[in-house]
Formats: structure tokens, C-alpha cells, sequence
């Protein structure tokens, strides 16, 4: 199977926000409540907290905000296999599902980009280090470049994370693209702290979610 969604079961509403997108491709579902052990170790394997999970050729895509951002930049019909109009969606059983791949995801690049050298590596490493809590964005808070920009600036603030840095990754390919690479992350925006990927707006949005109630500062590690 190229493409593999792993989600929960009827009613939660990232599972329905996130097949519409996939329904021309008669992507296979896998329901994750039907496996606590496949639910928690594609978890750790791939390092990726939340469901649903789109994986294609083994390899892990990202969540719905991703595959929404991916759309509206046009990577996603490139990233996703052909189309086979023969072909209806299945529901497989989560023990049956590819294994994610531990390479980074294998999603078209939109610009041409030849790879990191150790200088960009070594650049970036230290960028990400730059504040204690940093944003690689479109745009900036005063004027974002993109919705899902825009909404991660209003979930940190309205959640207390009221200082933190930014980073225009519109202003800079290499930066962009080299983040995309080293960090095995495909899509903007990005938060880091204390200079380690926390993810992007799911991510953040699902620690609210199950912290319990937790202030986020504290769940970062800021507090």
C-alpha cells in the first residue's frame, strides 16, 4: 500500500477533517482505538504525538493542519501516489499497516534545493538555539504570510507564551528548506524550544488539549 491514513474512529473531527482530503486517492484506513499498543508505538516510531497520521510509502506525511498547508501550497498532489480510479478506500487493520520508514518523510520540495552542507547544518543548529522559544513562520506576528502563521501566534499568546521569537522563513530558502531536512519536518510553522522541535500548530494545539488544564508555558517547559 503507498498510502496509509492511521486515525481514531467515527466522531473525532480531525478524522473527518482530514479524508476529504484523501478520498481521491482511495487512501486505506487503519483505526488506531482498535490497537492500544499500534496507537502507542507509531507514537514513538515516529516521533509524532498526534492522530491522524498519513503515511505514505512508509514513510510518515504528517496531520491534517500539515496536509492542509500542503494542499494550499500545491505540494500535496506531489507528494501523495497517482491516483488509480479503479481503486476504493479500504479500512485495514492497524497490525497490518506499513511500518513508518525512519527516513524523513518524502515530500516534494517546491524549490530546488541540492541538500545541507555541514555550513548550513552548523547555521541552523545554532539558529534554532537563538531564543528560548522560537518560531519559524510565514511572515511575522504584526503581518503572518499564511493562516496556519497566523493561528500559532494566537494559540502561544492566548495560552500565556507571550515571549517568544520569530524567524521569516519566506525570507530565506536555505533556511527554509535546510529546517525541512534536518529536522525531518515538512511544513511551517515550527516552534522550538530551548533549541528542540516541539512541532508545529497540531502538535501544540493537541498539548493544550491533553495537558489537563496545565498552563503551556509549563507544559514547554518555560515556566
Amino acid at each position: 500500500m503507498q498510502c496509509v491514513v492511521t486515525l481514531s474512529g467515527n466522531g473525532c473531527a480531525l478524522r473527518d477533517a482530514t479524508l476529504p482530503r484523501l478520498r481521491s486517492r482511495a487512501s486505506p484506513v487503519a483505526d488506531i482505538l482498535t490497537s492500544q499498543a499500534v496507537r502507542q508505538g507509531l507514537k514513538e516510531m515516529s516521533a509524532w504525538p498526534t492522530y491522524p497520521q498519513v503515511y505514505v510509502k512508509g514513510a510518515l506525511l504528517g496531520g491534517v493542519d500539515i496536509l492542509a498547508e500542503m494542499k494550499e501550497s500545491g505540494e500535496l498532489a506531489a507528494a501523495l501516489p497517482a491516483r488509480d480510479p479503479t481503486a476504493a478506500a479500504a479500512v485495514v487493520h492497524p497490525a497490518s499497516a506499513p511500518k513508518p520508514a525512519a527516513a524523513a518523510a518524502e515530500v516534494a520540495a517546491p524549490a530546488p534545493f541540492t541538500g545541507l552542507t555541514p555550513e548550513l547544518t552548523e547555521r541552523l543548529q545554532a539558529l534554532v538555539k537563538r531564543a528560548p522559544v522560537l518560531l519559524f513562520m510565514k511572515g511575522s506576528p504584526a503581518e503572518p504570510k499564511c493562516g496556519f502563521s497566523e493561528r500559532m501566534v494566537q494559540l502561544l499568546k492566548a495560552n500565556g507564551v507571550l515571549r517568544f521569537d520569530t524567524f521569516d522563513i519566506l525570507s530565506d530558502a536555505s533556511v527554509r528548506e535546510g529546517l525541512k531536512l534536518l529536522f525531518n519536518w515538512p511544513t511551517f510553522p515550527q516552534l522550538y524550544v530551548k533549541g528542540e522541535l516541539v512541532g508545529g500548530l497540531d502538535v501544540v494545539r493537541q498539548m493544550i488539549e491533553e495537558g489537563g488544564g496545565e498552563p503551556l508555558p509549563s507544559l514547554l517547559g518555560i515556566a
